[in-house]
């Protein structure tokens, strides 16, 4: 994740930027999950949830234009315990799927945020 410095001397868009770097990841994962759901003896993976990767971030000096700063390891996929068929794979489809959705619509904020935040700059600037 990039750090990304605004004039207005607050972290919104490096939080955006954040979300949504973590959504495009955890949207791969998830996909991947579907892509194995009846491959035998596949477990199923997700990332940490967004609020505790948030927690090994740190905040840059605000001289810096304040910013959050990425740790130095990116978040690892973990294994996700659930009931396994008698093959195995420990997919729950229907689970998946609605993390895939609340992924999208936190993406979708992020996004929004985004639009928002620069529609700003524009009007700002007078265009």
């Amino acid at each position: 994740m990039a750090s990304v410095t605004n004039l207005f001397g607050n972290n919104l868009l490096s939080l955006a930027d954040a979300r949504m770097v973590y959504s495009e990841r955890r949207t791969a994962i998830l996909a991947q999950d579907i892509a194995n759901a009846d491959t035998p003896g596949f477990v199923a993976r997700d990332l940490p949830d967004f609020a505790s990767l948030l927690q090994g971030m740190r905040l840059a000096p605000a001289s810096s234009g304040a910013s959050l700063q990425q740790p130095r390891t990116a978040p690892r996929a973990r294994r996700v315990p659930g009931p396994m068929t008698p093959d195995g794979n420990a997919v729950d489809v229907e689970q998946t799927l609605a993390k895939l959705a609340d992924t999208d619509s936190a993406q979708r904020l992020a996004s929004e945020i985004y639009s928002k935040y620069l529609n700003f700059y524009r009007i700002a600037v007078g265009r």
